[in-house]
């Protein structure tokens, strides 16, 4: 009877701290979405997912919380892909400072930074810094192209293989707090979809509604 005892004891032992570790679970899943619940919540958006070159485009790309509280001290990190600036940065003291542009005589920063004091909900920060500069770069992409076909008369044996793939365009680093301090962090890359483009030539690819994609 003591041995009977003794087992159904432990059983019971076993079922309440089975039962206290679930529920002790469920607390911390409830404190979970409500801490997401009512965190801010900063997203990137693309108001097109196409570019055209011709056009005049503004306020198309931009920061936004679409969270339930404010976000505060919000860093913002703009830079050029490194692809880019590998044979187009301009090198000054050993530190690639800013970007030529080719046949423009125009030099622009290849990295800024921003800081947002807040960022109240539904509220909006554009990124005119790439929307100035998107034309430029993308130029560059197209010469990138062009390069590729100026190597096809220069291959050994008549061989050579045209590399299309996705070119990031800017890199993108956002940091924020929630009222309470706590610390959030994404980085985002903004593609020229290349490999998404119809059609190419030797004056590279056609410059109206180019395909661009946001990754995480």
């Amino acid at each position: 009877m003591d041995k009977v005892n003794i087992a159904f004891n432990i059983i019971n032992i076993f079922i309440t701290a089975s039962w206290l570790i679930l529920a002790w679970k469920t607390l911390q899943e409830i404190k979970k979405d409500r801490e997401e619940m009512y965190r801010p919540f900063l997203r990137i958006k693309l108001k097109r997912v196409s570019f055209n070159y011709s056009e005049k485009e503004s306020e198309w790309i931009f920061l936004e919380n679409i969270g339930y509280r404010f976000a505060k001290n919000i860093k913002i990190k703009l830079k050029i892909s490194e692809e880019i600036l590998k044979d187009y940065g301009r090198d000054e003291n050993k530190i690639i400072n800013f970007i030529e542009i080719p046949g423009e005589n125009i030099y622009i920063r290849d990295e800024l930074d921003y800081i947002l004091d807040i960022l109240d909900p539904k509220e909006k920060y554009f990124f005119e810094y790439i929307e100035n500069n998107s034309k430029r770069i993308i130029s560059i992409c197209n010469l990138m192209i062009k390069k590729q076909f100026e190597n096809l008369g220069k291959a050994e044996n008549g061989v050579f293989e045209l590399e299309l793939k996705d070119i990031v365009l800017f890199n993108i680093d956002v940091s924020y707090q929630d009222v309470l301090n706590k610390n959030y962090n994404e980085k985002y890359k903004l593609k020229l979809m290349i490999t998404e483009i119809g059609s190419f030539s030797k004056e590279g690819f056609n410059l109206v509604n180019l395909p661009l994609k946001l990754e995480i």
